[in-house]
């Protein structure tokens, strides 16, 4: 998991208390698909208010509770930062994508399996986690919508570190859109796009998150990215070494058996799939990724 860059410890704070974090651990897990209507131009990372009111209409407000109606307004109406993050195009078994939508605590045990992050993620409940970095930032993830074309998440983050007196709190809703495109030759596709708004409760920090908010998107962009690459890595690992699979299971202690049984089914199912395959269309050989690696 490729946290936050050092730019200064103030700007560090900044970007820790914006939900960064949960937009990265949300950000490979939970991404969404851009409709054929997108176009080439919405490829690129923007925070235009035209983008802005596209991903408001695009919001589910008819299938939400009252409450979370509410909650998810009251950030829209009192946005700090608003960033729609760049569509990314990945090869993955759209299985595996959802799966991993649905336990996100999966993968961000993958990652502290692997050394990458020492950011937890728990589930405390159903479409409920708790997240820490163990550094002063603390979050919650509630999921309010959830299909498997369309998520939006409400992120709640508190920082409470050297630089400030008192905790500063964010809030952060996420809106995920997604779908798969399968080519010719049998490989799956998942093309994803995130829109966050983010509202701070103290002027103070409003005023520094703005002042940064280029550098604050890029960071989010490049994170961004970066996951949405290790999850097509993960895949095709996945695929290539199912028994990889069944021995990095019991490793991912964090997480409850059935969540490990149900990777373990699905790396089989792909490999099976693969198998298929490689039978009709002729495949490159490629050098092992990590995640593969981590497998064997």
């Amino acid at each position: 998991m490729r946290l936050l860059h050092t730019w200064s410890a103030a700007l560090r704070c900044c970007a820790r208390t914006l939900p960064l974090r949960a937009w990265l651990l949300l950000g490979g897990l939970t991404l969404s698909v851009a409709s054929p209507g997108w176009g080439a131009n919405g490829l690129e990372a923007t925070s235009s208010r035209a983008a802005r009111q596209e991903a408001i209409q695009s919001i589910p407000f008819d299938a939400l509770s009252p409450e979370q109606a509410h909650a998810v307004a009251a950030v829209l109406d009192d946005t700090t930062i608003f960033r729609r993050l760049p569509t990314e195009v990945i090869q993955c078994d759209p299985r595996l994508f959802y799966y991993l939508v649905q336990h996100p605590d999966v993968l961000v045990n993958i990652w502290e399996v692997m050394g990458i992050s020492n950011v937890s993620l728990t589930r405390s409940g159903e479409g409920t986690f708790r997240a820490s970095d163990g550094k002063g930032t603390l979050g919650s993830i509630h999921v309010l919508h959830n299909r498997h074309d369309k998520q939006v998440l409400l992120v709640e983050g508190e920082y409470d570190g050297p630089m400030f007196p008192r905790p500063v709190k964010a809030k952060c809703v996420v809106l995920l859109r997604s779908g798969y495109l399968r080519e010719t030759d049998g490989r799956y596709y998942v093309t994803g796009r995130m829109d966050a708004f983010i509202q701070l409760d103290r002027v103070g920090i409003e005023l520094l998150a703005k002042t940064f908010q280029p550098l604050v998107g890029k960071t989010a962009d490049h994170n961004f990215t970066e996951t949405m690459g290790f999850v097509s890595r993960l895949s095709r690992a996945a695929e290539r070494n199912p028994d990889g699979v069944d021995r990095l299971a019991p490793k991912l202690t964090r997480v409850a058996p059935e969540s490990r049984q149900m990777l373990v089914k699905i790396a089989h199912e792909m490999a099976e799939r693969s198998d298929e395959q490689q039978a009709a269309y002729r495949t490159e050989p490629s050098v092992p990724s990590d995640e593969e690696t981590l497998m064997r």
